[in-house]
């Protein structure tokens, strides 16, 4: 076990390649009402190789850690105390922090997720929620590879869109999966939703997927011999309870085989709004 007198709070772990692990935690001391970031590496005996702790500025802690092609690490963490933005932390392989930067805006955002694009730079997939324009909208945000934004796009309805995942296709573009409310039903009846975007953010096509009942997809991924496979939970189609778990392939298009049941695969009907938070650079405490 590792801890301190205060409050510790797990956050992901991740592998490094001589067998040993990176851990992030969340940490509070007993006499601080903030939280830090805490991370620590540790070999394959579990022996402490490294641990540091930065700042005074993670409110939620790490949503998300990719572990870089060129080693080390960024981090994304939702509810910077400044307000209710998102901020992302990259740090090298022996825990030096390389850059800090923070989306300052008076709506409130959170990134869910982010990845390494090929050959270079990242794509992190989120939302905004604007009670005014109907609610959460799915927020994509493209960076270089020194974390400066190349574009950054909104997409919603007028109903709550909630993103899960993203996966970078080998066109260059970009797939996401959620859920949506189609047709604005009280109470809402949610469906599958899967986005295609192109290089520049731009959509490509998008569909929904689901029946009568609540229909959830949560990822998705590109296959090596095209097309994509999308997997959640259905109630619409389940056969062994309230929900199973539920399974998609498409093709390119966002099409399914025809002998699926009817309804699955319509069109969705979101607008890509103009939209730009900023970014700005935050100091972190070591």
């Amino acid at each position: 076990t590792f801890g301190t007198a205060g409050e510790e709070r797990a956050a992901p772990v991740i592998g490094t390649p001589d067998g040993g692990v990176v851990s992030f935690w969340t940490w509070r001391s007993s006499t601080d009402e903030h939280e830090d970031l805490w991370a620590l590496e540790l070999d394959m005996d579990g022996t402490i190789l490294w641990q540091k702790a930065y700042g005074d500025y993670w409110g939620n802690g790490p949503e998300s850690i990719i572990a870089l092609r060129e080693n080390g690490y960024l981090i994304v963490s939702g509810q910077h105390l400044l307000d209710d933005g998102t901020s992302l932390l990259h740090l090298g392989s022996g825990g030096e922090m390389f850059g800090h930067k923070h989306f300052s805006s008076e709506l409130f955002n959170n990134i869910i997720q982010m990845e390494e694009v090929p050959p270079s730079g990242y794509v992190a997939l989120g939302y905004v929620v604007d009670d005014l324009a109907g609610g959460w909208d799915l927020w994509v945000v493209r960076f270089d590879e020194s974390l400066n934004i190349v574009w950054q796009k909104r997409y919603g309805s007028p109903v709550d869109d909630v993103p899960a995942a993203i996966d970078p296709t080998r066109d260059g573009g970009f797939i996401i999966t959620g859920r949506m409310a189609p047709n604005g039903d009280l109470p809402p009846r949610l469906e599958g939703l899967v986005v295609r975007l192109d290089a520049d953010g731009n959509i490509v096509w998008q569909k929904t997927y689901g029946g009568q009942e609540q229909d959830n997809l949560y990822s998705i991924e590109e296959l090596p011999g095209g097309g994509f496979v999308a997997s959640g939970v259905s109630g619409s189609f389940a056969e062994l309870g309230l929900s199973d778990i539920w399974v998609l392939k498409m093709d390119e298009n966002g099409d399914i085989s025809e002998s699926c049941p009817a309804g699955i695969g319509a069109e969705a009907a979101l607008e890509q709004k103009e939209f730009s938070i900023g970014l700005v650079d935050v100091p972190v405490l070591v």
